[in-house]
């Protein structure tokens, strides 16, 4: 049997999807009254090898918007998800603020964000294990280049613990 394979749905066609499954005014109320997933031991303080002090933090539930900047950010420069996956604030807030939980890493000296994770229950556990997470780490523009990414991952198996 042969299959025939659709045409690739424009990003036009996509967007009216997302839409109807994810339409801006429900979305807002439904994230705006669900509970957010937040570490109980934060915040904690952090020094980098290069001397940056962070607090790892919760994230804030009105920061929504510059996560998704962030996240957006990363999309673009090709060091991040695609954009496709995530392309309105209100799917990533249904698909990815809802179900995983936010740590943002704040510079103390200027209260800029350095960069964050985005850590949930994932899927593809093949083990026996009942507890397996995945995560997504992200550094922020203007902090990349650092060598921050490498010890962030250490913060974020700290926290998956």
């Amino acid at each position: 049997m042969l299959f025939a394979f659709k045409q690739r749905r424009s990003p036009d066609e996509l967007r009216r999807i997302y839409d109807s499954v994810f339409p801006d005014d429900q979305s807002s109320e439904i994230y705006q009254a669900s509970a957010q997933s937040l570490v109980d031991f934060l915040p904690a303080k952090y020094i980098f090898a290069n001397g940056l002090e962070v607090i790892c933090r919760n994230m804030q539930k009105q920061e929504d918007h510059l996560i998704y900047e962030i996240w957006k950010s990363a999309a673009t420069e090709g060091v991040g998800y695609g954009i496709d996956e995530m392309p309105t604030l209100s799917i990533f807030r249904m698909s990815m603020l809802l179900d995983h939980y936010c740590v943002v890493f704040e510079e103390i000296a200027t209260g800029r964000i350095v960069g964050l994770t985005l850590i949930s229950s994932s899927w593809y556990s093949r083990t026996s294990q009942d507890r397996f997470v995945e995560s997504s780490l992200l550094i922020t523009k203007e902090f990349r280049g650092q060598k921050l990414g490498g010890e962030a991952i250490w913060i974020d198996f700290a926290l998956m613990k």
